[in-house]
């Protein structure tokens, strides 16, 4: 359905001359979604994660070094971020990033912010993560002509009241 949004925006903007190269830019984005690097500016920039200082990663490093040990998985495979909240929250975001937030990280016993590291590397290993990745990056433009159409919607709705 993205494809055929893409497809349908491309043609009605550009013309006929220009939709296939609108479509083979979209298509060709999504390998961006297993860039490494795009992840990581995905989750600072949109997600508000950070990379933990010294005194974070000595808290969680050790954990998280546990958690894959056990798990049989290379712990430098993910990337841990730090999201700046008062709440008890982590996640599994983009392809390779697991975060906490400072209040998990500062507040509940080692014990347990290693089920929660744990719990997080499950939705990884599950696919679970990627999943969610590629399903927010294909119902995108879904969502974009969603809101465009309610826009106009309101607009009309709003002139037919005027009148």
């Amino acid at each position: 359905m993205s494809l055929a949004v893409v497809g349908a925006v491309s043609v009605a903007m550009f013309g006929s001359t220009a939709d296939w190269s609108v479509i083979l830019a979209w298509l060709a984005s999504g390998a961006l979604v297993f860039h490494r690097p795009t992840e990581l500016a995905f989750a600072r920039h949109v997600l508000k994660l950070r990379r933990p200082p010294a005194e974070e990663r000595a808290r969680l490093e050790p954990l998280w070094r546990e958690v894959t040990a056990r798990a049989g998985v290379e712990a430098d495979t993910y990337e841990l971020v730090i999201e700046n909240s008062t709440d008890l929250n982590a996640m599994a975001a983009a392809g390779h990033v697991v975060g906490v937030t400072t209040y998990a990280l500062n507040r509940i016993p080692s014990g347990n912010l290693a089920a929660v590291l744990a719990h997080e590397l499950g939705h990884h290993t599950g696919g679970h993560a990627w999943a969610g990745l590629l399903g927010h990056r294909h119902s995108l433009p879904g969502r974009i002509a969603w809101a465009v159409t309610r826009g106009l919607a309101r607009v009309a709705l709003a002139v037919a009241r005027a009148f």
